[in-house]
């Protein structure tokens, strides 16, 4: 998008010339940042003095639009990256808990499951309405806590 006047843009755009102008912008271009086929926003560039942008400069600038929108894209990926990673490790800490806790509740009636320890715990999630992984956090810790082979108490 292109307003090379803001004094004959006030036409078209009456509050954004009005807008532009009160800041002594005379000109715009307003440019599209796009990766693949994603639109990330828009790179808008401004000028003090009418038809600020000459079209031979224009080229140049939309591979500078070009080039922020892969600088986005890739930061975004990152940033997905970086949080899905996140995730994976905390589920896997999760993951590990969730198995201790099983094997502490197979352990103490040996005629259970690993199917039937997990729906336990699952029912206790349910029951006391917190998330399973703090439920088998508890009783590994309550676990831990005893002294000798003392059993824990029982979390259903």
């Amino acid at each position: 998008m292109r307003l090379d006047d803001m004094a004959t843009a006030g036409a078209v755009y009456p509050e954004f010339a009005e807008a532009a102008q009160a800041h002594g912008i005379q000109s715009s271009l307003s440019l599209p940042l796009v990766a693949g086929d994603e639109g990330l926003g828009a790179l808008n560039l401004y000028a003090r003095t009418a038809n600020g942008f000459p079209p031979e400069d224009e080229a140049l600038d939309v591979e500078l639009a070009a080039a922020a929108a892969i600088v986005f894209a890739n930061a975004s990926a990152y940033r997905e990256a970086v949080q899905l990673s996140d995730q994976l490790g905390e589920a896997m800490q999760s993951r590990a808990v969730i198995e201790q806790a099983k094997g502490i509740l197979m352990a103490r009636s040996p005629h259970l499951s690993a199917e039937n320890a997990f729906d336990l715990l699952r029912k206790a999630s349910q029951r006391e309405n917190v998330k399973l992984r703090d439920i088998a956090q508890r009783l590994v810790e309550r676990r831990q806590g005893d002294p000798g082979d003392a059993e824990p108490p029982p979390i259903v």
